[in-house]
Order: structure tokens, then C-alpha cells, then sequence
């Protein structure tokens, strides 16, 4: 088989129920010189069975087999086993409109673009449809590296790696940290970095469909742990890059805070009183930043100081307050 335009990875994790749907989508691209990377994460119910029968209907699918890791270790494998010139990645709970990389690499090619972003679908159900997630202008956009970063400090940025597409050169030497989950925002500031820009599509493609158990539909759970771990990261990359930016990598993280203590539930609190103290012990730290941080409402500051009073403080304010 001839080296393939473009190797879409795809991380799969008990992902029985979406696989098809996921896989189907970019076997009906209107490119027809890719290749699918199926990387089975340590799955325990059927989904690497299905990888297989998946891959036996099309040379087209490979598949690989390793111990659970996490999305970041079996992306990173991906990209090892990746032969293509460009490389995509796709959830295996979402689905992808069919001139995605078509259009993307096309431009890609006309523009000599290492990296190109473009918008995605929201959807409000597994049954599809969704809204865009910015006006489809099909305007092509360019901002610096260091806007691109502010943006994603003050959570206006895009931080997922669905949506671009990357020349696979452009990411030789680079990996995806392993360990935590939130792993895109990191990954994607050394991409702007290394980049200097950050160019989008402004054409929705990709269709995010929450699956049952995200966080946006479980409440309180471990990504709140990694978005503080990921937060810090971001903080040490701006000190080390880009200095100017301190201002809003502080919001970035106090808000990551604040998420955090507005949603702890009791009992977990309890559960994570050490950790808890030691985030407060870091809030004390930050004192006077989160007074003068010019990013931060006048209600996130309150309730962000009202965890020196009492840790379950910020979690009945929020509730008080209608979660508004």
C-alpha cells in the first residue's frame, strides 16, 4: 500500500457503543489516501474485538494493542506508528464531517501551513446535529503565538487537537504529556510556540458528542485534579516563554481553583482534605494576584477568599447564588 496522505489516530478506550459510528465517518471522506489508526487502550468490554472486525473490512484500518495508559499515551503511540505526511486525531466518541482533511490539507498545501485549526460542532445528543461553535465565515484566521496562548489561559482559545490537522514533520520530537488528563492544553501551547501563529479554518467540521460519562454530564470528578496539575504546567511554560503572559496564566489557574471548590462535593472534600489545604496554602500565596488580577470577576474573587474562612464555602455560595 503506498504511503497515505494522512494518518487519522483514533484512541480507543471501552468505546464499543461509538466506535462504528466514529470509524464510519472517516472511511466516508473524500479523500481516499489515509489511514486509520485504531489504538486500543487496555479496553475491557468488546471495542478491541471490534477494532478488529473493523480493520478487517478495510486495509485501509490498523490496529494496535497496548496496556491502559490514558488518550495521551495511546495518541503518542499513534504518532509513532503514524505514515502518513499529515497526521489528524479523532475521538472515537465523535464523528467528522467528510471533506474535513480534503479542505484543511488543501489549504495547507496552498498557504505552506505546518498546523490548521478549524471549528467544531457542538452536539446536544448522541443523535447528531449540533451548532457550530463560532460563525462559519470560512474565512481563513491568523493570530501570534502569544495571542493564541492568551486566549487559552482566559478559556476563549481552542485546546483541542480534533479539530487541526498537523504536518507530520512539524510534530517530529514532540510528545503529548502522559500521567493527567486536560493533556490537549498543554501539548497545544508548545505547538504555538514552535509554530508562532496559530491559523484557523473558520469552517465547522468535527462533531463533539459528550459521551455518559464526561464530566459534562457526571459532575464532580478527577478532571478537575488534572485541570489544576495542567494549570500549574501552564504557569511554569509562561514563566519560562512568555512572561507577559503571567497575568493570565494566574487567572488561568485560580480559576481552575475556583471550578474546582465550587463543585467539590462535601464527602470528596473530606476525602481530599489534604489536598485541599494545600490548595488553599497555594490561594495565600496568590493573596495579592487574586486582588489585582484583571481577568477574574469580583465573584470568583470572593468566592476563591472565602476558602480561607471555610473550605465548604465556596461550593453553598455557588449553590446560593444558583450556580449564576
Amino acid at each position: 500500500m503506498p504511503r497515505p496522505l494522512i494518518s487519522i489516530i483514533v484512541p480507543v478506550y471501552n468505546a464499543e457503543k461509538t466506535l462504528r459510528r466514529c470509524v464510519q465517518s472517516l472511511c466516508e471522506q473524500s479523500i481516499q489516501d489515509y489511514e486509520v489508526l485504531l489504538i486500543d487502550d487496555g479496553s475491557v468490554d468488546g471495542s478491541a474485538e471490534l477494532c478488529e472486525t473493523l480493520a478487517g473490512k478495510s486495509d485501509r484500518i490498523r490496529v494496535f494493542h497496548k496496556s491502559n495508559g490514558g488518550a495521551a499515551s495511546a495518541r503518542n503511540l499513534g504518532m509513532d506508528m503514524a505514515q502518513g505526511d499529515y497526521i489528524g486525531f479523532v475521538d472515537s466518541d465523535d464523528y467528522i464531517e467528510k471533506d474535513m482533511y480534503r479542505d484543511l490539507i488543501d489549504i495547507m498545501c496552498q498557504k505552506n501551513i505546518d498546523v490548521l485549526d478549524s471549528l467544531r460542532y457542538r452536539d446536544v445528543s448522541t443523535g447528531g446535529g449540533g451548532v457550530p461553535s463560532s460563525e462559519q465565515t470560512e474565512n481563513l484566521v491568523e493570530e501570534s503565538d502569544v495571542e493564541a496562548i492568551r486566549q487559552m489561559l482566559l478559556w476563549k482559545g481552542n485546546s483541542s487537537l480534533c479539530t487541526r490537522v498537523f504536518r507530520r514533520e512539524f510534530l517530529v520530537g514532540m510528545k503529548i504529556p502522559e500521567g493527567h488528563k486536560v493533556e490537549d492544553f498543554r501539548f497545544l501551547l508548545d505547538v504555538h510556540r514552535k509554530a508562532g501563529r496559530n491559523v484557523t479554518y473558520q469552517k465547522a467540521y468535527y462533531h463533539v458528542v459528550p459521551a455518559p460519562g464526561s464530566v459534562t454530564r457526571s459532575g464532580f470528578s478527577s478532571v478537575f485534579f488534572d485541570a489544576i496539575y495542567q494549570a500549574g504546567e501552564a504557569r511554569k511554560f509562561v514563566d519560562s516563554y512568555y512572561p507577559q503572559l503571567r497575568t493570565a496564566a494566574d487567572f488561568f489557574l485560580l480559576n481552575c481553583i475556583y471550578l474546582f471548590f465550587v463543585n467539590i462535593p462535601s464527602k470528596a472534600l473530606h476525602e481530599n482534605y489534604a489536598y485541599c489545604k494545600g490548595l488553599r496554602r497555594r490561594l495565600r500565596g496568590m493573596f495579592k494576584g487574586i486582588f489585582s488580577n484583571k481577568y477574574l470577576g469580583i465573584k470568583e474573587k470572593c468566592v476563591l477568599l472565602s476558602t480561607f474562612v471555610n473550605m465548604r464555602l465556596p461550593n453553598m455560595i455557588y449553590r446560593r447564588l444558583g450556580k449564576h
